[in-house]
């Protein structure tokens, strides 16, 4: 029997934002302790008619076998991603439940994952003290 799905034809793939900055949201947070990392979708918030695709960004977390540069290398990473997100961070971590809503102007660039071309996230770097 036929499906009738209007508008089927018209649907599209979401477009890759050219590489520059842009204010982007944080759309949807998930802890995954299995793999020790935080998933974050964001999305790219701009005037136009252009529907870019989400954002896809992974935070590692240190785990207990990670050695000492490894374990530094991750919190430099987490920390990045939550000064430059504005998410209130206690004396040793943050709220997961903070991230959704916030925003930043970040840059966006393009890489290839498995094959198909997409955005990622490129962080700022800290402040020097």
């Amino acid at each position: 029997s036929f499906i009738d799905i209007p508008g089927l034809q018209e649907v599209q793939e979401a477009k890759i934002a050219p590489e520059g900055a842009y204010e982007m949201m944080i759309e949807q947070a998930t802890h995954i302790p299995e793999r020790s990392l935080i998933r974050v979708i964001l999305a790219i918030m701009h005037d136009g008619d252009e529907n870019y695709s989400s954002v896809f960004h992974n935070i590692a977390l240190p785990k207990q076998d990670d050695d000492e540069g490894k374990r530094k290398t991750k919190m430099l990473f987490a920390k990045r991603f939550v000064v430059q997100f504005g998410i209130d961070t206690g004396e040793n971590g943050f709220n997961i439940e903070a991230f959704s809503g916030q925003t930043a102007s970040c840059n966006v660039g393009q890489t290839v994952y498995e094959g198909t071309r997409r955005n990622e996230l490129k962080l700022d770097s800290l402040a020097r003290e």
